[in-house]
């Protein structure tokens, strides 16, 4: 098996395990390293929909990515910027900035091009 096919495995053995077996946290680091994109967005709608289907059984999710493509399938709300900035870590909100909330209500742009240009982060 490669290590894409691996990695899939595993994350979807986290998602679909049962809730008596499960974690009230859960934290993935880069999720899509090994998978191609998408894979990624499939990975990210079947995660949704067992959260969904678990209701107030679902684990809380904490997920690290730079990847544009995996944040196209999240809202302004799912997302906590976090970025260090002279040795402090800083946290920004980006639901918390209009101007965001406009662009993304509008489809001007979607969220993976708005991290990659970096205005998620700084005020």
């Amino acid at each position: 098996m490669s290590d894409g096919e691996l990695c899939l495995i595993a994350l979807l053995s986290v998602a679909f395990a049962p809730p008596e077996y499960g974690a009230p946290l859960i934290c993935l680091e880069e999720p899509e390293n090994y998978l191609h994109p998408r894979l990624i967005h499939a990975l990210a709608d079947l995660i949704a929909q067992r959260q969904q289907e678990l209701g107030a059984e679902s684990a809380q999710l904490a997920i690290t990515t730079h990847s544009p493509y995996l944040l196209d399938k999240l809202g302004l709300d799912d997302i906590l910027y976090t970025e260090k900035r002279n040795g402090a870590t800083h946290l920004t909100r980006p639901r918390d900035k209009p101007h965001l909330q406009e662009l993304i209500t509008n489809e001007e742009i979607g969220l993976g091009d708005l991290f990659y240009s970096g205005a998620l982060g700084r005020d």
